[in-house]
């Protein structure tokens, strides 16, 4: 074994000494100032997150207000058949609820009513009913939650004993592409 002087051996222990204080520092104090550098970004992003639900929480009502204020032209659909179908529907609701008959109902597509992002379109309706109901039913028509409205309109008297009354309608709607 080599023998070493007292100065040797301090230079030895000193040098000893700094690569053990490397050691741990690269084994132990980074990997965990690694893991809490990471834990605190993910500490901000969920912050970050927490706030956006946050704002979006107490912007609920507004949220569901607008959303209700467009489900109809939602609900309508995207395509002709599912708009068509939808908007019949509710005509034929309507209908019922103001004591209408419907003679007939007959979906037509006006020729270019066609836009970039919604295309215009006409249900041709004949209906029997009082004046009353008839005046009701159109009222319920124009004043629905869905994009229609009465066109056209031609009104007969069929019995004057029972106030009964014939119309012809074209019913035009809108829905999005």
């Amino acid at each position: 074994m080599i023998k070493l002087g007292r100065r040797e051996k301090i230079l030895m222990a000193g040098a000893g000494g700094f690569i053990v204080l490397f050691l741990i520092k690269v084994l132990v104090v980074q990997p965990f100032s690694d893991r809490l550098g990471n834990i605190s970004v993910q500490v901000k992003a969920d912050e970050d997150k927490m706030g956006r639900l946050l704002y979006m929480d107490s912007q609920r009502e507004k949220i569901t207000e607008f959303f209700d204020s467009i489900r109809p032209y939602l609900e309508i659909g995207r395509t002709e058949e599912d708009a068509f179908s939808v908007i019949m529907k509710k005509v034929e609701e309507i209908a019922k609820s103001c004591g209408v008959t419907l003679i007939r109902m007959k979906p037509e597509t006006p020729e270019g009513k066609t836009k970039e992002i919604y295309k215009r379109q006409k249900v041709a309706l004949d209906i029997e009913g009082s004046g009353n109901d008839i005046i009701r039913f159109f009222y319920e028509l124009e004043n629905n939650d869905y994009p229609m409205k009465v066109d056209r309109l031609d009104f007969k008297v069929k019995n004057r004993d029972t106030n009964l009354m014939a119309a012809s309608l074209d019913v035009h709607f809108i829905y999005f592409l």
